[in-house]
């Protein structure tokens, strides 16, 4: 008799151990042209276990000035890790949106956690444009930014 702990369970690879997800409501305004500024709400997260995978996907509503890119990636911060606004390390993100209109842009990364522990992870979503002009992130209250976090078993 007695109680399991969830580090005394062995789940499978591939499990999934936790999901949250996240809104921000407002509708954002970007100048930035090169990674360096997150732009959405912070979003907290913990893991249960030190060797578990994070599964982001960020949902949201996208618009560039006329002959701009706008590219989209993932921040990530903890006490344990290097703070970064370019999360996949690819030059250009891994999403990215062109005009002319708004557009429904749905990205998402695997973040291995190579710090390998437990402490709470801030993540955002983070972007830049191509050139000299502005962007918007999410459409306010109508179609927020969504972030759903999932960890994942390894």
């Amino acid at each position: 008799t007695g109680n399991l702990s969830n580090t005394a369970i062995v789940y499978p690879a591939g499990h999934v151990l936790k999901v949250q997800q996240y809104v921000d409501a407002r509708q954002i305004v970007v100048t930035a042209t090169a990674f360096g500024t997150a732009v959405s709400a912070s979003f907290l997260f913990t893991p249960t276990k030190a060797t578990s995978n994070i599964l982001l996907t960020a949902n949201l509503m996208a618009q560039a000035n006329p002959s701009l890119y706008m590219m989209l990636d993932f921040y990530k911060n903890a006490s344990d890790f290097t703070e970064t606004y370019n999360l996949s390390n690819y030059t250009h993100g891994i999403s990215l949106c062109l005009h002319p209109g708004w557009r429904q842009v749905t990205y998402q990364w695997l973040d291995p956690v190579t710090e390998n522990s437990v402490t709470e992870k801030t993540y955002k979503v983070s972007v830049f444009l191509s050139g000299a002009g502005t962007g918007w992130l999410g459409w306010g209250t109508q179609s927020p930014i969504l972030l759903t976090i999932m960890e994942i078993a390894t």
